[in-house]
């Protein structure tokens, strides 16, 4: 859950004002990786 919540503090934290998408989409997409590898590892086992 860590990569679901840290990306909102660290965008509500930052002094100055920049774009969602800078930090919202990499870590989006880190969280998309996290689960496909656990998804991925788990599906040899059904």
């Amino acid at each position: 859950m860590p990569l679901a919540v840290w990306p909102w503090v660290v965008y509500l934290a930052l002094p100055v004002s920049v774009s969602p998408l800078l930090i919202l989409l990499p870590s989006a997409m880190l969280l998309g990786l996290a689960v496909n590898i656990a998804v991925g590892s788990f599906k040899k086992y059904l």
